[in-house]
């Protein structure tokens, strides 16, 4: 059964000391050490989907070196945070590979309570990743890996 993960990006710079908002020093580390988490438990993906923001693509980077199975990160329309989710849910849905995710907060608490049929919307940390399998249409929580 392949893996789906959804990661929200580590910790980014404010806008006025990088305008492009990448990840601080402790955002990638961060972000290694939930990316080696999944490593050691065998979690894999054949694709990492990312919402082409700096923060989100250096945290996408950083997953797939850990957990890809070869080919690099591609940027995904509809994963910014104010984005519809049904875009990446269906990106989902429709995958039979292994895909892990890498966004922003509000759009993947509302991904993953569409996808779990919740009515609340999770909030995960920075660097925070959420392990899901899919059993038909029915989706489950693997397990959370946060960041420490």
């Amino acid at each position: 059964m392949p893996d789906f993960i959804i990661m929200r990006h580590g910790e980014a710079h404010p806008p006025g000391v990088d305008p492009e908002r990448g990840l601080t020093g402790v955002g990638r580390e961060a972000a290694v050490r939930t990316a080696e988490r999944l490593a050691a438990d065998g979690v894999r993906v054949d694709r990492t989907l990312h919402s082409g923001k700096k923060r989100a693509a250096e945290t996408a980077e950083i997953l797939h070196r850990r957990i890809g199975n070869g080919g690099e990160p591609e940027v995904l329309a509809g994963l910014r945070p104010g984005d519809a989710v049904e875009g990446a849910i269906l990106e989902m849905q429709k995958s039979a590979v292994g895909l892990a995710v890498v966004g922003h907060l509000p759009h993947l608490g509302r991904m993953i309570a569409r996808l779990l049929g919740g009515d609340g919307e999770p909030t995960l940390r920075t660097a925070e990743a959420v392990h899901l399998r899919r059993t038909g249409d029915t989706w489950k929580t693997i397990r959370v890996y946060p960041p420490e």
